[in-house]
């Protein structure tokens, strides 16, 4: 169970990353949870609920947890049709750090599509990332293994099947 921090120090939440949710749920279709991390001077209306971290990893941990299978049925299952802080705060965030880390390359790489989020990826990257791979053998997709710490246009995964793979 993870606990938000209601008082992130020095920070306006305006000049941080978030993660971010529409606030009503739909229990009957394909998805209910759904997440994104917003960027840095970027707001929102009552119809998204978002939320930030003293830490960019806890953001992205909950941002790619929470677009799991796992934790849509988690979330479905609960039967709320609005999300908040409790739905959010019982989101399990802390597994394996092996499992963390694909959780945390996966994200970036379906998150950070343009430079407005390439502070986030250098920020965060980490070496030990380039010894993950995908699961298949397949043209379709990047190889994960030459990523660097400063962000390219060409690290994105921008395909169908890419981006897909990387939610699954």
């Amino acid at each position: 169970k993870s606990k938000v921090n209601k008082s992130v120090q020095n920070v306006k939440w305006i000049d941080s990353y978030r993660t971010c949710f529409p606030r009503m749920l739909s229990l009957t279709g394909e998805r209910t949870m759904q997440s994104a991390i917003l960027p840095p001077k970027t707001s929102h209306t009552f119809g998204i609920f978002s939320i930030q971290f003293d830490d960019q990893l806890k953001n992205i941990l909950l941002c790619g947890m929470s677009n799991s299978l796992i934790v849509d049925f988690f979330v479905k299952s609960t039967g709320r049709t609005n999300i908040n802080e409790k739905v959010v705060v019982n989101i399990p965030m802390y597994l394996d750090q092996k499992i963390n880390d694909k959780i945390i390359l996966r994200t970036l790489l379906l998150s950070c599509l343009t430079n407005h989020y390439e502070d986030l990826w250098n920020s965060n990257w980490n070496p030990k990332y380039n010894s993950d791979n995908w699961s298949i053998n397949d043209d379709r997709i990047s190889t994960i293994q030459n990523l660097k710490e400063k962000w390219t246009i060409d690290f994105p995964l921008k395909n169908f099947f890419e981006r897909r793979l990387a939610l699954l």
